[in-house]
C-alpha cells in the first residue's frame, strides 16, 4: 500500500470523503461530494528513508477540512464552521499519530483558517503535515 493510499484510508475512516486532486479538479468534484471533506495536496518531493532495511517515504502534506457556508452567515457562524472542521482535523491528527502505518514527523504544525480558496463557497482549515510510512518497502524482496 502506498503512503497516499494509507493516508486516504485515514481520511476515509472519519468518515468523510477523501478528494485528492488539484484546486481546480477539487473545486468541481466538491460541487458533487458530500461535505464536510477533506482535499489533500502533496508536496511534489518527498525524501525516501531507510529504517532499520525499509524504505519508507516521507513528504509534506496539506489537508483541507472544509463544509459549505452561505453568504449570508455572521463571521461567528463561520468561525463555528472553522472550530467543526477544526475538530475532525484533530480527530484525522489523532488516528494518524495513533496509526501502525503512518507517523507524524512534525512536532508543530500550522492551521490555516480557509475561506474563498475554491469557487464553491467553503469555509474550513487547512492543515499541514509531513507523514512518514511507519513500514515502507523492503529492498531484498
Amino acid at each position: 500500500m502506498s503512503l497516499l493510499e494509507k493516508v486516504k484510508a485515514q481520511v476515509e475512516a472519519l468518515p468523510i470523503p477523501f478528494i485528492y486532486h488539484d484546486l481546480l479538479r477539487a473545486n468541481n468534484i466538491l460541487n458533487k461530494t458530500e461535505v464536510p471533506a477533506c482535499i489533500v495536496l502533496i508536496n511534489p518531493d518527498s525524501e525516501l528513508r531507510n529504517i532499520e532495511g525499509n524504505i519508507c517515504e516521507q513528504t509534506d502534506f496539506l489537508f483541507f477540512f472544509v463544509d459549505k457556508t452561505d453568504f449570508k452567515l455572521t463571521s461567528f457562524e463561520n468561525a463555528a464552521i472553522i472550530d467543526r472542521m477544526k475538530k475532525i482535523a484533530l480527530r484525522f491528527w489523532r488516528n494518524v499519530r495513533n496509526s501502525s502505518d503512518l507517523a507524524v514527523v512534525n512536532t508543530r504544525f500550522q492551521w490555516k483558517k480557509v475561506y474563498d480558496y475554491l469557487d464553491l463557497n467553503v469555509t474550513g482549515g487547512g492543515l499541514q503535515l509531513t507523514l512518514m510510512e511507519r513500514k515502507g518497502d523492503c529492498p531484498n524482496e
